[in-house]
C-alpha cells in the first residue's frame, strides 16, 4: 500500500485530489468516505481501512456505519453515537494497546492487503496507527503531509470547537507518534503551505510524483497544479511567534527533516 497521513486539517485531502487527478488508484469510488462541508472535494478515503484505523483506536465499539449515517444522511442518533465515540480522541491509547489490538485483528489486515496491494489510501489515522501496519499489514511508502501547526490550531478550533492549546496537544502527540513509529526510510515528507508560494510549490508537486513512481517534468507540474489547485482552500496563515515552545521546536525539526528529503531529491 502507498500511505497519505498526517495529522487531522493538515491538507491530506486536498493533497489525496492531486494524486487522484495524476491517476493514483485509490481502489472503488462507492468505498470512499463521502465529501461534507469540511472537505467539498470528499476524503479519498477508504470506508474500510478508516473502519480498521478507527478500532485500533478507539476500540471495537467503533462503527463507520455511524460515521456514514451522521455524515452523509443526517442521522441524529448514529451521528451522536459516532460523536461520543470521538471522545476516546481526547485521552488516545499508546502504541502499545494499538498493537495488541491489531494483533487480534490480523485476519483483516491480511483481507486489505490481499485485496489492495498497490492501493493509495489516505487516512490521517496512520499516524497513530503506523506501527501496527508496518508489522500486520504492508507499506511501499508514505507520504507525510505537514501544515504549519497554527493553521492546524485554529482549524480545530474552527471544526472541532477545541481550544487552541488542545489542538497544539494533539498537533504534537501525532507528529511524536508517527516520527517514533514509522520506517523513515520509506518515508517522503510533504509541506502543505509551498503549494501556495510561486517559488517553492514545484519543489512539492515533484515529491508527489516521486511518491507515485512517476516521471516527473516542470510542464507536467504545472499542468497538474492549474487543473486541481485551488487557492481558496487555504483559509488560516501560520504565525510562528504565536506558538507554544514545544510546538515550534518540533516544527522546526520537521522542516529540518523536509529539508533533508528536499536534499535527498536533487542528488
Amino acid at each position: 500500500m502507498y500511505i497519505i497521513t498526517g495529522m487531522h486539517r493538515s491538507g491530506t485531502s486536498l493533497v489525496s485530489n492531486l494524486l487522484y487527478n495524476m491517476g493514483a488508484d485509490f481502489g472503488p469510488e462507492n468505498e470512499f468516505l463521502g465529501a461534507n462541508k469540511w472537505n467539498v472535494n470528499g476524503y479519498y478515503e477508504n470506508k474500510h481501512i478508516v473502519d480498521l484505523n478507527n478500532k485500533l483506536i478507539v476500540g471495537n465499539q467503533s462503527s463507520i456505519e455511524d460515521w456514514i449515517a451522521a455524515n452523509e444522511r443526517g442521522d441524529f442518533l448514529r451521528g451522536l453515537r459516532w460523536s461520543l465515540n470521538k471522545i476516546h480522541y481526547f485521552k488516545l491509547p499508546g502504541t502499545e494497546t494499538i498493537l495488541s489490538r491489531a494483533g487480534k485483528k490480523q485476519q483483516v489486515f491480511n483481507q486489505l492487503t490481499e485485496r489492495f496491494p498497490k492501493l493509495v489510501t489516505k487516512d490521517t489515522r496512520f499516524s497513530l496507527t503506523v506501527a501496527a501496519w508496518q508489522k500486520y499489514g504492508s507499506i511501499d511508502r508514505i507520504l507525510y503531509v505537514f501544515r504549519h501547526p497554527s493553521e492546524v490550531a485554529q482549524s480545530l478550533r474552527k471544526r472541532e470547537k477545541m481550544p487552541l492549546w488542545f489542538g497544539y496537544r494533539q498537533w504534537l502527540l501525532h507528529v511524536d507518534r508517527f516520527f517514533e513509529s514509522a520506517d523513515l526510510d520509506r518515508v517522503i515528507i510533504f509541506y502543505y503551505n509551498n503549494l501556495s508560494d510561486p517559488d517553492k510549490q514545484m519543489d512539492e508537486v515533484r515529491r508527489l510524483f516521486r511518491f507515485l513512481g512517476h516521471e516527473w517534468s516542470a510542464q507536467k507540474g504545472e499542468d497538474l497544479l492549474t487543473r486541481t489547485f485551488d487557492r481558496s482552500l487555504r483559509h488560516h496563515v501560520g504565525d510562528d511567534e504565536s506558538l507554544p515552545k514545544p510546538v515550534r521546536q518540533r516544527f522546526e525539526g520537521l522542516m529540518e527533516k523536509h529539508r533533508l528529503c528536499t536534499s535527498e531529491m536533487v542528488q
